[in-house]
């Protein structure tokens, strides 16, 4: 879909961020949490629940939200990822690392992860998600995807397990905390084989591998995930054009029910399909139920722009957020899905190229949002694959929290956070 691969290749070239330097404080990293969920013990006896889907793969930034702060990624040298955490209430952002003389180049420290991934919440804990490598002609090690979990302070990560080497993810995954739940690409062992489309079913115990569904011909997108339910995505050819399709996958009959089809191409937000025809001026919104409801809205879309609703990006509840892209400058809209009126965001930025971007929102604490309202280009100590440090040019981005309602008024009354990763940033 060319909304998704765009949005992806201009968040994978955002690696790094900053709003300030300093030294990282161990006081901001986390306590250690003290629940019991997600021990083997829990794993092992718990029964499954509502799904929840961790990555659309590659539309935004993937993170974890607590009642403390936030967890993500950021890339900071060649197959290595830092994770750092944005405290709530100091304001701050630090490596999840509760050392302070720490360099965080190396697997001493609990902020590094090599070879990249997803975070997603995990029975009380924080789960991290490691795609392999697709190539047949890397080792079976190197292939294979792994699962990780880890306490909130970055303490005690261990491999919960394994995948085979010839299932690639492709889209997800999503989970029910027993289980892990996505769109595979199962590779051929030898070059004279097919690749098979599957939605697979992984044990978060021992990796077992279940084949739920094969897909002929037409590989799906996991789009959303709710109860028993996987939404999927479609982009079906018909008499010589492609039409967007819709289904939902249910766990407990494991049976595929279509339910949406419409020659204009739409997203899924918050598990509702979500269509905005620029030659109807109208937005509709369709459950998996079949309930449907549409906004009139009076907004011209030029015909070379593209319409982006943001992949993953956070939206306060109650509204329809998207971003019409033309000329190379977005122009970001709100749709207040209660009263059916549609605002234009003034929020923007100046992004490293020089465009105007609306601010990109990660998520919500309380009547805060934690937004990303800068972007520069700057140098950075970037660890190369021989482990030597090099000066690379990279994107440097700022962090800032805004009130909801300030959000909702275009009205840029941020607090900036104090962002410990300038360290690896040179003047």
């Amino acid at each position: 879909m060319k909304r998704k691969t765009v949005f992806f290749m201009l968040l994978a070239a955002a690696v790094l961020l900053c709003a300030c330097s300093g030294t990282p404080s161990a006081q901001s990293v986390p306590a250690e949490s003290t629940s019991s969920a997600g021990s083997e013990t829990d794993l092992q006896q718990w029964a499954g629940g509502a799904l929840t889907l961790i990555s659309k793969g590659g539309n935004g930034p993937d993170g974890v939200t607590t009642e403390q702060g936030y967890y993500e990624l950021e890339i900071t040298g060649t197959n290595l990822q830092n994770i750092l955490y944005t405290d709530f209430e100091t304001g701050t952002r630090v490596f999840l690392c509760n050392r302070p003389e720490c360099t965080h180049r190396d697997e001493s420290c609990t902020s590094v992860l090599t070879g990249g991934g997803y975070l997603f919440p995990l029975n009380g804990k924080i789960g991290i998600f490691q795609p392999g490598g697709t190539s047949p002609e890397l080792p079976d090690s190197e292939r294979k995807c792994r699962i990780y979990q880890m306490n909130t302070d970055g303490s005690e990560r261990k491999e919960l397990c394994a995948l085979a080497p010839d299932i690639s993810p492709f889209s997800g995954p999503a989970t029910d905390g027993k289980f892990l739940y996505f769109i595979a690409v199962v590779i051929p062992e030898t070059e004279k084989g097919s690749e098979a489309y599957e939605l697979v079913r992984v044990s978060l115990q021992d990796g077992a591998a279940t084949t739920l569904k094969t897909f002929e011909n037409n590989l799906p997108y996991l789009g959303g995930a709710f109860e028993d339910k996987l939404l999927l995505e479609y982009s079906t050819e018909k008499d010589g054009s492609y039409v967007y399709q819709c289904s939902v996958y249910s766990l407990s009959t494991n049976e595929e029910t279509f339910f949406y089809e419409n020659p204009v191409q739409g997203f899924v937000r918050d598990n509702k399909v979500y269509v905005i025809d620029p030659q109807e001026k109208k937005v509709q919104e369709v459950s998996a139920d079949g309930t449907t409801r549409e906004w009139a809205i009076d907004l011209t879309i030029p015909e070379n722009a593209y319409i982006d609703n943001g992949g993953e990006e956070f939206v306060p509840s109650g509204y329809l957020a998207f971003t019409v892209f033309a000329d190379g400058s977005g122009q970001r809209y709100l749709l207040n899905k209660q009263t059916g009126e549609l605002t234009q965001s003034t929020l923007n930025y100046t992004w490293y190229d020089g465009s105007e971007r609306p601010i990109y929102v990660l998520t919500q604490i309380g009547e805060r949002l934690l937004v990303i309202n800068k972007s520069e280009l700057a140098n950075m100590e970037y660890l190369e694959e021989n482990s030597e440090l090099s000066v690379r040019e990279s994107i440097l981005k700022g962090y800032a929290f805004l009130s909801v309602q300030d959000y909702l008024s275009s009205t840029p009354n941020y607090t900036p956070v104090n962002d410990m990763i300038g360290a690896l940033f040179t003047q």
